[in-house]
């Protein structure tokens, strides 16, 4: 106790040794069963292993996977393609890695949200290495690869570990022009806008074919012409089918509205803004004017946003833009 600086005071107390060996991991929440088991498989390393969900087995394997915050490889082969010598090649490098990351391999699309995330091409891409940085959120993919070539598969590995391959993004081209009064932003620079400082940010996150999205839609655009003479409130829109959205923001349904708020900005240097949820207030012009007007970061009475009564004037054109954007998605 006196070597890990512990009294009696701490106890219970439970600590990991982890697979680097570099000091302890101190488990600080309540000791339930749940609980220590979703710490245990965030904070410990699998063993190289197939990603599937065909199996009891390597459905615990991927879950634990998943849920480690190390960096991570991923070797993606075709049905077939991976024959022992292969993969006595990938295990040897997860061995000479095996204190900077951990390593798996999946046989092309059995765990389909997998490829999706990485963008992967399963008819033209494989086999191929990607890897995820849970720390940065940061994706990365290697070029189609032999994998019987230790040295092409080592020095992609190796390249991302060190810093010098560049992560890839899923993203539009940035709009040459803007149109309408909400600004379309990208996977590319949505970053930059919700961080713009000394700026409220409201942003929708959408997705084609969804009909509650359908029913934002026109009022968001309403929204954006009631506020367009307020430069400190910036209303934006991203579709998330087209362009990659930071895991840490945690969106899985559409649409989703996310309040980036002045107070506070501006966010500590290379970490992921950290978004406050709009309150379900409802999908109406009023109600997403009266959230942007309550939650402000700045003295509502300076805020320069139309009045009750010119949203109710605005709102004789919400059949406009509803069949404006019907059409754009047809």
């Amino acid at each position: 106790m006196r070597s890990l600086k512990l009294k009696t005071l701490d106890l219970p107390a439970l600590l990991m040794i982890p697979s680097d060996g570099e000091g302890f991991i101190r488990y600080s929440g309540e000791i339930l069963e749940l609980s220590v088991s979703e710490w245990v498989l965030r904070n410990s390393a699998p063993g190289l292993d197939e990603l599937t969900l065909s199996t009891p087995g390597g459905e615990l394997y991927a879950t634990q996977f998943f849920s480690s915050r190390k960096l991570k490889f991923i070797l993606f082969a075709e049905p077939g393609g991976l024959d022992e010598e292969a993969l006595n090649v990938w295990r040897g490098i997860s061995n000479l890695f095996s204190g900077k990351a951990i390593f798996a391999y999946m046989i092309q699309t059995d765990v389909a949200d997998v490829v999706e995330y990485f963008n992967i091409d399963t008819s033209q891409d494989l086999p191929m290495i990607a890897a995820h940085q849970p720390a940065t959120d940061s994706k990365y993919k290697s070029k189609k690869l032999n994998l019987n070539d230790k040295q092409q598969l080592q020095d992609f590995v190796m390249g991302v570990v060190a810093g010098v391959v560049p992560k890839i993004l899923k993203s539009e081209p940035l709009p040459k022009k803007q149109s309408g009064f909400v600004q379309r932003v990208v996977g590319s620079n949505v970053l930059d806008v919700v961080s713009k400082a000394d700026t409220d940010v409201l942003l929708a996150i959408t997705m084609p074919g969804c009909a509650q999205c359908r029913r934002l839609l026109p009022a968001f655009e309403l929204l954006g012409r009631a506020v367009q003479a307020e430069p400190r409130i910036l209303v934006a829109r991203i579709d998330a089918s087209a362009n990659d959205l930071p895991s840490a923001w945690g969106v899985k349904d559409y649409p989703t509205l996310l309040w980036f708020p002045a107070r506070d900005k501006p966010y500590k240097e290379n970490a992921i803004p950290v978004p406050k949820q709009y309150w379900d207030a409802g999908f109406s012009l009023q109600e997403l004017a009266g959230f942007v007007q309550r939650d402000s970061s700045f003295d509502p009475k300076s805020l320069r946003i139309a009045t009750a009564e010119q949203l109710s004037s605005l709102q004789g054109d919400e059949e406009m833009y509803r069949a404006k954007f019907e059409e754009e998605e047809r």
